[in-house]
């Protein structure tokens, strides 16, 4: 029986490292979704880690429950994820821990993978063969590129063409697989992935919770002494795949100027080292800060008069940084640091509210913070355009209720027709035209 086809509670299982209470983008991703879906009648369980992303402390009980959806943890090994060797052991851990939990578990409709840890498409593989799921592989990142790109594993190797093999394997089993944009869908096509199972659906923010609070009277502004202030704010994963150096050298170049503060807002694998950076180089504009809470966002995000995004060169499709949706939720103009091609470059341009920084190019970088900073009337139309470009594209009852409607089309076996009220359910083929360039060399202002 299928849940659509009888009118039964539909049942959902997710399957992820991270969920809350946990900080993780992809947690915190999840938990919005998994809310939205049991207000909307579904039988909704999470199985996931006990171990949180930042520090490795214990999250709860094995068996809890939060706003009616079930919670499972497993691997319930505390481990600091600061060497890809204890990353690569949390990860096996969980995988095994989680692979003879789900056998355990009732059968579900639908089991819907992300990408935490890799491989993660093979169990719900498994799950579809023994179970007889319906299997969504919801695309956070793309394995093995992406593990080449960062180092942990060597390209050409023997475990990582069996990586490679095993996840495109998986993908191609899948019902549907969700990318987070048209470049991370190409490569994904890249694998063999048939188009017409493809659907591209971003990352999103809470429009009710992440809003614009204006400098004046802002309490994190009045808290942390930035009133007066021009802040260039950083916030979220200080993590490897992300540009760095570029903003350093940008931030030296304003060291006489402490009117200019650069502020990040996180934590990640690169924060030591940037610490590190700032303290060998006397820098006094760069601050630190830890993680916010959620509900404190719109007053960090606001605290910001723009929003510094970075990649670096090459992973470009491979992974999304969240934090640009962050940016645009609150009204400010995006200064991205990365390839000029891919999904953050083409939102930028078609929403006309940032600019592009080639990496390395530090130059261009301090001359659009300096003109952002002279012109109020450019940032604040930049600002509009972002919270614009967000309400339209990225606010999260849109996408989330877009992501329902595939579960139940997945479960019913059978396209949901279009609604007027938002936006369309794309496929790969009707969404990614031929590519193009999406910028030129040095800074870009769409």
């Amino acid at each position: 029986m299928r849940a659509g086809e009888f009118g039964t509670k539909m049942k959902v299982l997710f399957i992820n490292q991270f969920f809350r209470p946990d900080i993780a983008a992809t947690a915190q991703l999840l938990t919005d979704l998994a809310e939205d879906l049991a207000g909307r009648d579904l039988a909704v369980s999470v199985l996931t880690g006990r171990a949180s992303y930042a520090d490795g402390h214990d999250l709860g009980p094995p068996r809890d429950s939060y706003k009616g959806i079930r919670i499972y943890r497993v691997g319930g090994i505390p481990l600091r994820r600061k060497t890809v060797w204890s990353r690569m052991v949390s990860y096996l851990i969980f995988w095994v821990s989680a692979t003879v939990r789900c056998l355990l578990l009732p059968r579900h409709d639908i089991v819907v993978t992300l990408t935490t840890p890799p491989l993660l498409s093979c169990l719900g593989v498994l799950l579809k063969w023994v179970k007889a799921s319906r299997l969504v592989c919801w695309s956070m990142d793309v394995y093995p590129e992406l593990g080449v790109r960062l180092g942990a594993i060597r390209a050409g190797s023997i475990p990582t063409g069996m990586l490679g093999s095993l996840n495109s394997w998986s993908l191609r089993q899948s019902d549907v697989v969700v990318a987070l944009g048209k470049h991370m869908a190409q490569a994904l096509a890249a694998k063999g992935v048939l188009a017409e199972r493809i659907r591209i659906l971003p990352p999103w923010e809470d429009a009710k919770l992440v809003v614009s609070i204006p400098p004046e009277g802002n309490p994190f502004r009045l808290k942390h002494g930035l009133d007066g202030k021009f802040v260039v704010l950083y916030s979220g994963n200080l993590g490897a795949a992300h540009e760095f150096s570029t903003v350093l050298d940008a931030a030296a170049h304003f060291a006489d100027e402490p009117e200019i503060v650069f502020l990040f807002t996180g934590d990640g694998p690169r924060k030591a080292w940037l610490e590190e950076q700032v303290k060998s180089r006397g820098m006094k504009n760069v601050r630190f800060l830890p993680y916010q809470p959620r509900d404190w966002l719109r007053f960090s995000l606001s605290a910001g008069d723009v929003h510094l995004v970075t990649l670096r060169d090459g992973f470009a499709g491979l992974l999304l940084p969240s934090k640009f949706v962050s940016g645009l939720a609150v009204g400010r103009p995006i200064l991205f640091v990365g390839p000029m091609v891919g999904e953050i470059p083409d939102a930028l341009a078609a929403g006309q509210c940032g600019v592009v920084v080639e990496p390395g190019d530090w130059t261009s970088l301090a001359k659009a913070i300096l003109d952002l900073r002279q012109d109020d009337a450019m940032r604040e139309k930049m600002g509009r355009n972002a919270r614009a470009l967000f309400e339209r594209e990225y606010a999260r009852e849109t996408v989330t209720g877009c992501l329902a409607d595939l579960l139940t089309e997945v479960a019913c076996g059978t396209r949901i027709p279009r609604r007027a009220d938002r936006r369309d359910l794309l496929t790969f083929e009707s969404r990614i035209p031929a590519d193009k360039p999406s910028g030129t060399k040095g800074a870009r202002r769409p």
